[in-house]
Formats: structure tokens, C-alpha cells, sequence
């Protein structure tokens, strides 16, 4: 992330998913988009920019990239975090049936123990758009003339 929350909405995160084949100039990376606004998500961004020669101070052959969702297919594309998002995603269900009122996002993960905040306010994005926690209609006030929506557990997530 970068800068105070008043100024940073959204962040990318980088990282090698991979040992990187700096001869062959073939760099596996694996990237975390989040949002304060929408949750987030993870893609493999496969680069291939080709030997390096030194004496020309060039590239070998075109520079390609690719990027794709992680698959179940191998383990080097299971998501490691998958079973916090599940755990946090599961936690999100059981404060809101609980909760005796509407909450804002804040409080709902300050509500959920036992799983780290990034993974909580992701989830609680997620939930929010695909429909299963809802605002309730009513916002609270904040300070500086600013407003916080209320959250509630749509209808149709109540059996979920």
C-alpha cells in the first residue's frame, strides 16, 4: 500500500512465485490487486523477455507476457491463502447472523477473530458484490460531515 487511507483506494502487490531464471530472462511473478472499494484478487503474470547479451546490452527475442487466474491444476498455482479466505469468509457469516444490528465493514472484521484484516475486508468486498450482505438503508455519521453505510446479511444469504 502507499500513503494514508485518505489518499490510497486501490494497491497492486508483486512477488515471485517462482525463482526467478534471470539467464533465460523468465520471471514468474504472482499479483495481489486489492481495493478499499471492490476487495481484490490474484493473478500469475508470466514474463519472457529472452537471454540478455551482455556485449549488446539487448535482449534475445521478442518480450512476451501472459496473464492468467491461479488454477487448481498444479501446486505452484494453488492459492496459498485460500483456507484463510474461507476461514474469514465463514467467520464474516457467523458475526453477521449474530450481529443484533447493522454493522459497518469496520466493524464486522474488528468483530472476527482469529484471521488476519486483509483477508476479512476482502471477503466482506467479495460478499458485498455478489449480494450476500446488503446496506441496511441507514448510514452513520462520521466525523468531518462524511457517512458510513450500515451493512446487513441480504435474505438470501440468511441459510447460507
Amino acid at each position: 500500500m502507499a500513503g494514508h487511507a485518505e489518499w490510497c483506494d486501490s494497491w497492486m502487490l508483486l512477488a515471485h512465485r517462482e525463482a526467478p531464471d534471470v539467464d533465460a530472462g523468465r520471471f514468474r511473478l504472482k499479483l495481489d490487486v486489492g481495493s478499499r472499494q471492490w476487495g481484490g484478487g490474484s493473478f500469475h503474470v508470466d514474463y519472457d523477455v529472452g537471454r540478455f547479451d551482455p556485449a549488446s546490452g539487448t535482449h534475445d527475442g521478442p518480450i512476451t507476457f501472459a496473464v492468467h487466474a491461479p488454477g487448481a491444476g498444479t501446486e505452484s498455482d494453488r492459492d496459498p491463502d485460500a483456507d484463510k479466505r474461507i476461514k474469514g469468509r465463514r467467520l464474516v457469516f457467523e458475526t453477521m447472523r449474530k450481529a443484533r444490528r447493522p454493522l459497518t465493514k469496520t466493524e464486522i472484521a474488528e468483530r472476527c477473530a482469529g484471521v488476519a484484516r486483509t483477508f476479512l475486508l476482502a471477503e466482506i468486498a467479495a460478499l458485498i458484490d455478489e449480494g450476500q450482505i446488503v446496506e441496511h438503508g441507514i448510514r452513520r455519521p462520521r466525523k468531518g460531515g462524511r457517512e458510513t453505510a450500515l451493512y446487513v446479511l441480504s435474505p438470501d444469504a440468511e441459510g447460507a
